[in-house]
């Protein structure tokens, strides 16, 4: 499947509730580990840096925009955005933010619940809220 779509995440990576909005050249480091409910885009990718073979740590109900990159061993807080195209190379502890830019650098604090569509909420293609 991973070659076919252009996916390489390794299971157990994501906890539950993982929602890829769309596939393709979606690459994470089977050392990171994200937490449940989070939205990730094409083009996405979740790696260590050069010489070490440890990533990130996002928490829960992340949204993860297209071509984000997160860089190296940092820490993510829970409903945290990432938008499209932002590099994070920073931890950022605090919960409810969104980052972007290159280097990401926080824009505000009002969090992801709007951007996240749990895979546990969509029945028969259809979102539920």
């Amino acid at each position: 499947m991973s070659a076919k779509l252009s996916i390489s995440i390794k299971p157990n990576v994501f906890g539950p509730g993982l929602s890829i909005a769309h596939y393709g050249g979606i690459v994470v480091n089977p050392n990171a580990h994200i937490g449940s409910n989070c939205r990730i885009h094409e083009g996405v990718t979740i790696g260590a840096t050069n010489g070490s073979n440890r990533a990130a740590l996002i928490g829960d109900n992340c949204f993860i925009g297209s071509g984000a990159k997160v860089i190296g061993e940092v820490e993510l807080g829970n409903n945290v955005t990432i938008g499209a195209g932002a590099v994070v190379i920073k931890s950022v502890a605090d919960n409810n933010v969104t980052l972007v830019g290159n280097p990401a650098r926080p824009v505000n604090y009002n969090g992801s619940a709007k951007n996240v569509i749990c895979a546990t909420e969509i029945v028969d293609g259809y979102h539920r809220k």
